[in-house]
């Protein structure tokens, strides 16, 4: 098809949609496509020409569908030099026949939805109360979201799932759905898309598909549904109630040997597939997820020994106890119990009384006991007839004990009743003990409070605790319901006995560890814990709270413990002593009459630590209120540990606020500046001067205020607003407002001081404003020495340093530093000569106050605020190395926070709702095969260079000038070879697609600013337009001072179509609302001036979209330059504003874009009769 007839088909098929915004808004809602309408243009790609769908690709979320398919004048502008006519139309009619496809499928939609929801409810009753459930559930959903014809699904699959009364439906490249049937029948169903938290077209489509399955009949989903819950629910119990598979675990147990030995089998070993667990199934079954005993008796089994057979067997018995899976060889269920060795202790004929040793209960011999095994278990009792066996566990105090009955007998005369009677607490911690009714004693209520025995190690806050109980006060310690039933003691004379509370023993002890933030089952033992740093220390308050609670007993050693004192800000001792800009601030915290100095205070918070060290064993915990206004304070402070804590002058007045509380000993100065930030916060918003002849907008109301606000007790601030935002505005309704405060004195760039001049006659007409630049040096020290209140003194940074000392002789009322990144450099004149002025009050105005690096805020701020960063070196230390160096993201927050009172940055996105769109574009530049060749040459000789000089010890400062020349002559090459090699022809590929695109902006009606940072470049492209016919304008550093306004005034009423402007001559301080395109000819190493210089047109005022082409030669160092504004941007955004420069960039990464070379040659074009094209002579070097 051709175009024509591709047009014509487009055209046809889109003639219903509307072609005004307001309409196809109005037309989109009643379709119910309104969100087409806000889809990206680049949607429509699919259906033009592979060059226009990516031009269309790059406009990203800034053109929608809507756009496209309006004909409005500022669309075809923003279009136009982007397509050309004839596309253009073309994607109009496409964008228009997508919207009228999207309706024809969404009333289509619809129109299903009616015929679904018309349908009567089925017969079957629970099928009918289904429908209204999914209907119900329904509404909400319809009420955010259109429907989708199912047609237009694609692969869609539901599914039934009858055990939990739920559909599962997902469809090709959808998130799965539930839709849950579960509660009761007057209930709305429960939906729900595993991808969506909103509601979504999932959720609603798959509503419909349920109530289409419902509506085809579906006899086994109503009969699962019928099923009520309880019948379910036994179920699925018996589903569980299954014999267990042919790989369980199985131990079977031969009673052939003296001790029987359990053996691990996959099966029952009576079955047909039953095998014993050897090799490497045995390392296998050990990977998989078993109990902790089954495990360790896998492990024994795997690391057997040869002579330790009966040892491993009783600890395999012992792990196995009571294990469901014990068989004997034939498959009968075995029982392994462990039972207890306790003492039994009885009456003599003589009255004498008898010690014995039992196990489970039954009197054995004490020799075989002892003599029965040498480990920790012992085999009680074998039974093969019932397959029971028995075991016991010997631990080592209680074979000690057994080990002296033997050796001194088991019989104790009459004499001795009393003293084996006070004994009985120490035998009991032993072993359990039975004792005759006699000599129980009084039966007592037992005590069931954990006790901790606390094991500490002062100095390094590390803290062993375990948990026991003693039933009788004083009496034996147990495990918390472990040991024996009834535990023997005495209260006061009288012996007692208590008969214990095991479950509530156990309760208490694991609330106790709770509260400790210990999980009794996370770790070996249940009742043994470490603590350590942080964690001791929360323990050690715990501990307190809950001994004073008497919910515990709590045991330190004699001679060691961990102590906490609680101290907030009421604690904290101050002392503040005046310096020239800056307070010294000491003191700390006392606790017990020791002083933790607020340094070390400051580090430990930084450390992320909530205790600080007193003295042995003593700490000190940091209440909450106290750490959160510790941490900010640190931020306004200025330490580096070698002197005392300095607080600059500009934080002290919210700093003494974070302070409050404490206290404070403190100069006049220092209260003075809180009170006046109390003033400041209490007084109402500040009125616009009556005077002031101009309507503030909203954000530069608020904008005058913050000024004013500050003004009241703060030094200086920056007003950091984008480009075109109204900052003079916003400063001369300042300077109204501060008239009685003295003369003010405005410091500005040469080109923007006649400006200045004008916008104060015009806004403010009250105030005298004098432009000293025209004066001679008598006239301006006469001016200077008399101006008053309403005077506005206008002064160039250049005169400002030439006049210093009579400006430096009397005080200002107000300073304004107009485009303040000219004292981005503190060693300049004009930096020193501002910090040299006495004013009261400094207002910066800049779109940039961080152009090249972090160095120029310590600069701009040096005068703004005084004091605020500290000296520079400090300063460097503080931010500089960490952030620029190291990437530190703390010290970027810190300077980002102690930045936050005293800047104010507004984005025209975020202020101006009606300023128009500006689409950026990168305009690709292919060098020609000739071009080609002279920059790569180039290239590599600055490289064979620098390489031959790399063994001499030459200056790093040296060094850095040769890269940056060598990368100089690049960038000129990649614009024109004539710039760097005289005699080569004027023309190049740069050169010629800014033709094309001039003459196209030309031909449709468009003006454009045009920058570069090299005059001689702009020259020649002014000269190459004008062969062309295109009409220009010319401004750059030659221009005279009076010229400049004159221009801007000729290009602002219309005369010519381009505007070349050299980028440091006139990329700030101009207005030229009258192009609605800005041209880069090349890129420069700083983004912000570029973007200066692009607000010379998006601005205040510009009325169209504002199309920014940026001219990059392919494979040159400008495709560098442009990957360096993105990663220099996150400082922007980090800190404040800017990006780097070459500059500020070290040698290496100097020397890195100079030997990372683009492509070496070309692609070679095709010459019309299919021959390689013979390519150009390159140009002598």
């Amino acid at each position: 098809m051709s175009e024509r007839d591709l047009l014509a088909a487009v055209v046809d098929q889109a003639g219903d949609v509307p072609s005004d915004r307001g309409s196809l808004a109005e037309w989109a809602e009643d379709a119910g496509i309104s969100e087409v309408l806000r889809a990206p243009v680049g949607v429509l790609a699919g259906a033009v020409d592979p060059a226009t769908a990516a031009r269309l690709r790059a406009f990203g979320q800034a053109l929608t569908v809507a756009d496209a398919a309006v004909d409005e004048r500022w669309t075809r502008a923003r279009l136009g030099a982007q397509l050309g006519p004839r596309a253009l139309i073309l994607l109009r009619e496409t964008a228009r026949g997508y919207l009228e496809e999207a309706a024809r499928e969404r009333a289509a939609a619809r129109a299903q939805e009616a015929r679904r929801l018309a349908r009567p409810p089925p017969e079957d009753p629970v099928l009918a109360t289904v429908c209204e459930r999914l209907k119900a559930a329904r509404r909400p959903l319809r009420a955010r979201v259109e429907p989708l014809r199912q047609e237009a699904v694609d692969a869609p699959v539901l599914r039934f799932d009858a055990k939990g009364h739920r559909f599962l439906f997902t469809a090709a490249g959808w998130p799965e759905v539930e839709v849950d049937l579960e509660g009761p029948p007057d209930s709305p169903a429960r939906v729900r898309c595993f991808a969506c938290e909103a509601p979504c077209e999932h959720a609603l489509c798959a509503i419909d598909a349920v109530l289409d399955r419902l509506a085809a009949g579906a006899e086994s989903i109503a009969r699962a549904l019928s099923r009520p819950a309880w019948a379910r629910f036994l179920d699925a119990v018996e589903q569980r109630s299954i014999a267990p598979s042919a790989e369980a675990l199985y131990w079977c147990v031969s009673f052939e040997t003296s001790v029987p030995e359990p053996t691990p089998w996959e099966g029952a070993p009576a079955s047909a597939g039953g095998r014993r667990l050897l090799g490497a199934r045995l390392s296998h079954r050990l990977a998989a997820g078993l109990g902790a005993g089954e495990r360790r008796a896998l492990q024994l089994v795997a690391e057997a020994a040869p002579g330790d057979r009966e040892t491993r067997a009783l600890e395999v018995l012992a792990c196995l106890a009571g294990h469901p899976r014990l068989v004997d060889p034939k498959g009968r269920p075995v029982e392994v119990a462990r039972v207890g060795v306790g003492l039994r202790v009885t009456f003599g004929a003589d009255g004498a009384l008898a010690v014995a040793p039992t196990v489970g209960g039954r009197a054995v011999d004490l020799g075989e006991l002892l003599s029965c095994t040498a480990g920790p278990w012992l085999l009680a009792e074998v039974d093969p007839k019932a397959r029971r066996i028995e075991i016991a566990e010997l631990g080592d105090e209680a074979r000690t004990l057994l080990s002296l009955l033997h050796r001194y007998g088991t019989r104790f005369p009459a004499e001795a009743q009393d003293a084996l009677l006070a004994r009985l607490p120490t035998l009991q911690a032993a072993l359990p003990l039975e004792l005759p009714e006699a000599l129980k004693g009084e039966e007592a209520e037992p005590d069931p409070r954990p006790v901790l025995r606390l094991d500490p190690d002062p100095e390094r806050a590390h803290l062993d605790l375990e948990v026991v109980v003693e039933p009788v006060p004083g009496g034996p310690a147990f495990a918390p319901g472990a040991g024996p039933q009834q535990a023997f003691g005495r209260m006061g004379p009288e012996r007692v006995f208590v008969v214990r509370r095991p479950s509530e023993e156990r309760r208490r002890a694991t609330h106790a560890l709770l509260d400790l933030g210990l999980d009794p089952a996370g770790g070996p033992s249940p009742w043994r814990h470490t603590l350590e740093g942080d964690a001791a220390l929360d323990g050690v308050c715990a501990l307190q709270r809950l001994e004073e609670e008497g919910e515990i007993r709590v045991v330190w050693p004699a001679d060691r413990r961990l102590s906490v004192r609680d101290a907030g800000l009421s604690s904290l001792e101050l002392s503040v002593q005046q310096r020239r800009d800056w307070f010294q601030l000491r003191g700390g915290i006392r606790v017990e009459g020791e002083l933790i100095e607020l340094a070390c205070l400051l580090d430990a918070l930084e450390a992320g630590r909530r205790y600080v060290p007193v003295r042995g064993g003593l700490w000190c915990a940091l209440e909450g209120a106290l750490r959160e206004r510790l941490l900010r304070a640190a931020e306004l402070l200025d330490r580096d540990g070698r002197g005392p804590l300095r607080v600059p002058e500009g934080v002290a007045a919210p700093l003494g606020e974070l302070l409050d509380g404490a206290a404070v000993e403190a100069p006049p100065a220092w209260d003075e500046l809180r009170e006046a930030l109390r003033r400041a916060r209490v007084s109402p918003p500040a009125r616009p001067p009556p005077d002031l002849e101009a309507t503030l907008r909203p954000y530069q109301l608020a904008g005058f205020r913050w000024m004013v606000q500050l003004g009241q007790w703060a030094r200086g601030c920056v007003l950091a607003d984008d480009m075109g935002l109204g900052k003079t505005l916003q400063a001369i309704a300042l300077l109204l407002h501060r008239r009685r405060r003295g003369p003010a004195l405005v410091v500005a760039p040469t080109s923007v001081g006649p400006n200045w001049k004008r916008e104060l006659e015009r806004f403010a007409p009250t105030l005298r404003a004098r432009l000293l630049g025209a004066d001679p040096p008598s006239e301006r020290a006469r001016r200077i020495a008399e101006a008053g209140e309403n005077d506005v003194l206008l002064i160039s940074y250049g005169l400002l340093t030439r006049e210093i000392q009579a400006l430096s002789a009397r005080r200002f009322g107000t300073l304004v530093l107009d485009e303040a990144q000219a004292l981005k450099n503190p060693r300049s004149e004009r930096a020193r000569a501002a910090r040299a002025l006495d004013v009261e009050f400094c207002l910066a105005l800049t779109g940039t106050p961080l152009e090249n690096n972090l160095g120029e805020l310590w600069s701009l701020f040096s005068v703004v605020c005084p004091g605020l960063f500290g000296s520079a070196r400090r300063f460097r230390e503080r931010f500089v190395r960490p952030i620029e160096r190291e990437g530190a993201k703390a010290p970027r927050r810190t300077l980002a926070r102690l930045l936050k009172p005293f800047v104010l940055r507004r984005t025209k996105q975020a202020v101006v709702r009606e300023l128009p769109p500006k689409v950026e574009m990168d305009v690709e530049v292919l060098l020609s095969p000739a071009e080609r060749r002279l920059y790569e040459e180039t290239r590599l000789l600055a490289v064979a260079r620098l390489t031959g000089h790399a063994d001499r010890a030459r200056e790093i400062g040296r060094r850095r000038m040769d890269i940056l020349a060598a990368l100089t002559r690049l960038r000129l090459l990649a614009c024109a070879p004539v710039l760097a090699v005289p005699g080569a022809p004027k023309e190049s590929a740069k050169l010629t697609r800014f033709l094309e695109i001039a003459s196209e902006l030309e031909a449709e009606g468009h003006r454009a600013l045009v920058f570069s940072q090299f005059t001689r470049f702009l020259s020649l492209a002014r000269e190459a337009a004008a062969a062309r016919g295109i009409a220009s304008l010319m401004l750059d550093g030659s221009t005279p001072q009076a010229e400049r306004g004159h221009l801007v005034e000729r290009f602002q009423s219309g005369e010519g179509t381009l505007f070349f402007i050299s980028l440091r001559a006139g990329g700030t301080g101009l207005n030229l609302t009258a192009a609605d395109h800005v041209i880069h000819l090349d890129p420069w190493w700083n983004p912000a001036l570029e973007d200066q210089a692009t607000d010379r047109a998006h601005r205040i005022g510009q009325r169209r979209s504002v199309t920014v082409l940026r001219l990059v030669a392919r494979g040159t160092i400008e495709e560098q330059i442009r990957a360096l504004h993105e990663e220099k941007r996150a400082l922007l955004s980090d800190v404040l504003a800017g990006a780097g420069e070459a500059a500020s960039l070290s040698v290496e990464a100097l020397e890195q874009l100079l030997t990372e070379g683009g492509e070496v040659f070309a692609p070679v074009e095709e010459a019309p009769g299919g021959e390689a094209a013979a390519p150009e002579e390159p140009w002598s070097l």
